[in-house]
């Protein structure tokens, strides 16, 4: 769901031109959709502390990092399968 601004008419925007912005859920990977089995969140959403993130044990590749959509940087973790494809990630030292 939106909310209408007065502007959007002279920024060539009408109610039937504007899309919902999705929902981000920080448990799924922003590239597949699967998902991320990221520590971190199923602490936050459990409340139950969790082991070390599979995610801090890696260093991802810079061409790994550009395959997330903007609107989810630093808010969705790449689930380990979309991290490691096509050799993005090497095992930290």
């Amino acid at each position: 769901m939106y909310s209408w601004c007065a502007a959007w008419p002279a920024w060539g925007y009408t109610a039937h031109t504007m899309k919902a912005l999705p929902t981000l859920n920080p448990e799924v990977c922003p590239v597949c959709g699967k998902a991320n089995l990221c520590a971190m969140e199923l602490a936050k959403t459990t409340g139950e502390p969790q082991g070390p993130c599979w995610c801090t044990q890696v260093n991802f590749s810079a061409e790994a990092l550009s395959r997330i959509p903007a609107g989810a940087r630093g808010l969705a973790c790449l689930c380990a399968d979309c991290a490691v494809a096509g050799r993005d990630v090497l095992q930290a030292e």
